[in-house]
């Protein structure tokens, strides 16, 4: 008996080497062929725009681009939730369909266009944080994919599988954001994963056939050989490893086949940071509770069987009817065996109860690039990775066109019959990410800008901002505690929005925070209510036609009157009406509140708007014969003063100045607005109407409204705050370590943020880190500001407010236009100004010659 055994096994060892020795041969060819026979795609389905492949055995492929879960805002409660709501999904399905969930690492584009700076200190900004970025080498960002097969048994119709996929895409929607690809995006797709070449693919006319266009490489298998390693596999001229060239590319394939005992949602997220370009694909084949079952108890079988080791039997037929040793047949059992024997019968009544279910699933990393070098450098990593984890990682060596080929959406080849619970295949695919923002601007008048700046998120990614961040408004709310980086965010946005063509920027400034960087820029800076000779003239552009097509002046001095509390009947109205048409007719520098009141006819009206004439208390400020405010690109009104006084004055010139900046918008120069800590002029109702209706007005002429507050208790004293949130999309927040208090907490929970995304607030670091939350995303992200962005919108002197003033007002006087580079060698930043000193001579800027001593 024992020699048979023996002999048994040798005979198995040969087999199996010999089995070995044709895996490794069979795959690899010198001869180039083409690979459009190795794909199952068939041809385009009409209408083209549904995006629906068929494939030649006759089923049908659709492809979404979807967003994840941003991974590092989800608490573990979230993360758990998530993957019980996949676990679900996955239940719903039987032997009909197949899911390839696919992340492609792809290098991230470069930094964004600086070409339109219009002054050398933005720009030189700027030119700073783009030479940073350089010098970090390249970056790389993760994009997510979903593709669904279905192959019901017959030859469905398009019609027949639009129903299922609206189905799909109703249950998709609670844990993803999908978005279906239409057939250019789709062919694209397939190219890209096939051959890892970032192109346009045109679609074909009425269904010709689509394989030959996608898989358009040659392609061979050639062996690899290392001799020096393996004396006894060159000796039989058998090669180490079979590798896919495509077209002048490698191509690698790793494929996961070794499962940690626990896993947990996110086990993989690793692979959603690497520094490399690769396709990890994860391909998804349901089945029905029946056939769950009995592949469930075939394991559970073979487990039983295997409880034994090959050398207990011997030992066993060699004691063969002699009483048996409990504590020797105790040290033979195979307790890993007995182990999955238990897993098997709990495995079987989870599928039993329809608590889970079971798939058969293939997970693979494709590696793509022209440098062999690069490829094995990857594959070290990606193992390490998977490692790490508690996976085992596989390089495919002797079948790796099939594992090329069988992780593409629609085939079915090397499929390593993996049989993996619903939740484990939840906890390890990619429904997370790190939002990391959008190439181009998706906002409808920004014709896909480049960003409006780039950052970095927490882990490191590069971070693309854009206003808006999605298509609809580009309005935002800074909440943040005095002290935590306000006017930091403010200023750092505003320098990075200059870097788009015809931009604007208004700033309504508390505390001079503004006043630096708006100087330093060219812009103009206004101190309202405590300038000398610093008036308003609202009347001047009030030409005939503007007062018959327009309805800002007679509200506008209807309001004078509402706020000294006297009400306008329709003959008052008319007689104001009347006053103004005759003012319109005067010469601009005519048009003041004093010749208003020369020709209103009523007493009564005469003495209320007197308050605003020259023999008023406030005709100093609303009665100028010329208007104070200038045409430039970039202006400033600082308000410290303003949002202290009584409504009366406070409601009119807001209102004014939200006229002037409304009437410079236009949809080819983008305006950003910040309001920092006006809160105070919000509290009038009659104010508050009027301001939600300018945000609309604001998003149809490519304005975008940021306020700025230092508490969300201010946001709740509105009048109904939340109709006032839901026309503004994006949050910003600051770093708050009193957010962890019940009072403080309450007030932040009006944003809807969940127990992690208040960690993440309470834990970011001051004037560096800030939380943003968007309908396209949200994430913790750090402007990473550098000198010259410190000098110019931080504080880089121990200067007080009135101190910094004099300086600038100094430097101007001595430097002429040039006095910011005297400002960087005042705060001691040498090496930066003498990086300014070159912009300033750069030809684009027509700046003063004047030069710095």
């Amino acid at each position: 008996m024992v020699e048979f055994l023996f002999t048994l096994a040798f005979g198995s060892l040969l087999g199996a080497g010999f089995y070995w020795w044709i895996l490794q041969s069979q795959e690899h060819s010198d001869t180039v062929k083409s690979a459009s026979g190795l794909v199952n795609w068939d041809y385009l389905e009409e209408p083209q725009s549904e995006g629906i492949i068929r494939l030649e055995d006759g089923g049908l492929l659709a492809s979404y681009g979807y967003q994840g879960k941003d991974l590092n805002s989800a608490g573990e409660a979230q993360r758990a939730h998530l993957s019980e709501q996949l676990n679900t999904f996955f239940k719903g399905f039987e032997n009909n369909y197949g899911f390839f969930f696919s992340m492609m690492r792809k290098p991230a584009s470069g930094y964004p266009d600086g070409e339109h700076f219009p002054d050398p200190v933005t720009y030189s900004i700027d030119q700073e944080r783009r030479r940073k970025n350089e010098q970090e080498g390249q970056h790389y960002r993760s994009e997510f994919y979903l593709s669904i097969v279905w192959r019901p048994g017959y030859r469905p119709n398009v019609e027949e599988f639009l129903i299922e996929l609206e189905e799909i895409e109703d249950e998709l929607e609670k844990v993803l954001y999908p978005t279906r690809l239409d057939g250019s995006e789709h062919l694209a797709l397939l190219y890209r994963q096939m051959h890892g070449i970032d192109q346009p693919v045109t679609p074909p006319q009425h269904k010709e056939p689509i394989n030959d266009l996608l898989a358009n490489q040659d392609i061979q298998v050639l062996p690899i050989y290392r001799r020096e390693k393996h004396p006894v596999k060159s000796a039989l001229n058998i090669p180490d490893e079979n590798i896919v060239i495509d077209g002048n590319q490698y191509i690698r394939t790793i494929t996961i086949t070794g499962y940690p005992n626990r896993t947990f949602n996110g086990v993989l997220n690793r692979l959603n940071q690497l520094k490399a370009e690769y396709r990890w694909t994860t391909r998804i084949f349901t089945m029905d509770r029946r056939i769950q079952e009995k592949k469930i108890k075939k394991a559970r079988d073979i487990f039983r069987m295997a409880r034994y080791s090959f050398w207990s039997i011997i030992t066993g037929s060699m004691t063969e009817g002699e009483e048996k040793d409990d504590d020797v047949e105790e040290a033979y059992k195979d307790l890993h065996a007995l182990s999955k024997m238990k897993d098997s019968s709990e495995a079987l009544a989870k599928v039993g109860d329809r608590s889970t279910s079971f798939a058969v699933s293939t997970s693979t990393i494709t590696l793509i690039h022209e440098d062999l070098d690069a490829i094995n450098q990857n594959t070290r990593e990606i193992l390490s990775c998977l490692r790490e984890a508690g996976f085992t990682g596989q390089v495919e060596k002797f079948q790796a066109r099939k594992a090329w080929i069988g992780s593409l959406p629609g085939q079915a080849e090397n499929n390593r019959k993996e049989f993996v619970s619903s939740y484990n295949i939840a906890d390890m695919l990619p429904t997370w990410s790190m939002w990391t923002g959008r190439d181009q601007n998706p906002g409808k008048y920004m014709k896909g800008a480049s960003a409006h700046f780039l950052a970095k998120t927490i882990g490191n990614e590069p971070f693309k901002k854009h206003r808006p961040a999605a298509s609809g408004a580009g309005h935002s709310i800074i909440v943040g505690i005095t002290g935590g980086g306000k006017s930091v965010y403010a200023n750092f946005e505003i320098a990075q929005w200059r870097r788009h063509r015809n931009s604007q920027v208004y700033l309504f400034d508390v505390g001079y925070s503004g006043q630096l960087l708006c100087e330093a820029a060219g812009g103009e800076h206004y101190d309202i209510m405590n300038s000398n000779g610093f008036g308003f003239q609202p009347l001047r552009d009030m030409s005939p036609e503007a007062l018959k097509t327009g309805k800002f002046y007679n509200q506008w001095v209807e309001d004078l009157f509402h706020l000294q509390n006297h009400g306008l009947n329709s003959k008052d109205k008319n007689k104001i009406g009347e006053a103004l048409a005759m003012v319109s007719q005067e010469p601009p520098e005519a048009r003041t509140l004093t010749q208003l009141s020369f020709h209103l006819q009523d007493r009564e009206l005469k003495e209320t708007i007197k308050l605003y004439t020259r023999d008023g208390n406030y005709g100093n400020i609303l009665d100028a014969s010329k208007d104070s405010i200038g045409d430039s690109s970039y202006q400033v009104f600082e308000i410290g003063d303003l949002v202290n006084e009584k409504d009366e004055i406070k409601i009119p010139i807001f209102m004014y100045l939200f006229h002037k900046i409304e009437q410079s918008l236009h949809r080819s120069c983008p305006t950003l607005i910040y309001v920092e800590e006006a809160w105070a002029a919000f509290q009038s109702e009659h104010f508050q109407a009027r301001l939600k209706n300018w945000m609309a007005t604001l998003r149809k002429h490519n304005g975008h409204v940021t306020l700025v507050t230092h508490s969300p208790e201010q946001i709740n004293e509105l009048n109904q705050p939340d109709v006032f949130l839901r026309n503004i999309p994006e949050y910003v927040f600051l770093p708050n370590k009193e957010i962890e208090e019940p009072s403080v907490r309450k007030s932040y929970e009006r944003f809807s943020l969940n127990e992690s995304q208040i960690q993440t607030i309470s834990n970011i670091t001051k004037q560096k880190e800030y939380y943003i939350t968007t309908p396209d995303g949200s994430g913790a992200i750090d402007l990473e500001l550098l000198p010259l962005s410190l000098g110019f919108i931080g504080e880089p002197s121990d200067l007080g407010i009135e101190q910094r003033k004099d300086k600038i007002k100094e430097l101007k006087q001595t430097h002429g236009q040039r006095w910011p580079i005297a400002w960087l060698q005042f705060v001691g930043m040498e090496e930066e100004a003498e990086m300014l000193k070159q912009n300033y001579n750069n030809p684009k800027f027509n700046k003063s010659t004047t030069e710095v001593a």
